[in-house]
């Protein structure tokens, strides 16, 4: 056996074509997001033109994002001692009514109910997280 056996291998260099592959690679990635920031920007311009237009007549809708901060942290402050069934029937009712009329409102108050009972078994039977009740 020789001593070049056992001598610690040198690295390669990268070869003038893997340097230029990987610089494709990075800039391949960055242009979509780079595309999406520039669409983004497009579409907040123009919703920011045609909202000064629109701002007589929405009113009342404007401070709809307070009343979703508001029914969030009155159900997290809500959920363990009320438990799911209730805190969150409440939270989505809530929620179709801040995003919908005063309409049909036993309709939307099953609807809730069914998003809560699907919720449920979602979390308790498929993935076996128990979740909080006012009973236990």
């Amino acid at each position: 056996m020789s001593g070049e056996e056992n001598a610690p291998k040198q690295a390669t260099p990268l070869s003038v074509r893997d340097a230029r592959s990987v610089g494709r690679i990075s800039r391949f990635s960055s242009e979509p997001r780079g595309a999406a920031i520039i669409f983004s920007s497009i579409l907040i311009l123009q919703k920011l033109r045609t909202k000064s237009d629109e701002d007589q007549d929405e009113t009342p809708s404007s401070y709809t994002h307070i009343g979703v901060v508001v029914a969030v942290f009155v159900y997290i402050l809500a959920f363990r001692p009320v438990g799911y069934f209730i805190s969150s029937t409440v939270f989505v009712f809530a929620l179709i009514l801040l995003f919908s009329s005063f309409e049909k409102l036993l309709q939307k108050a099953l609807i809730s109910v069914a998003i809560v009972v699907i919720g449920y078994v979602m979390f308790q039977q498929l993935f076996g997280v128990r979740l909080p009740t006012p009973w236990e």
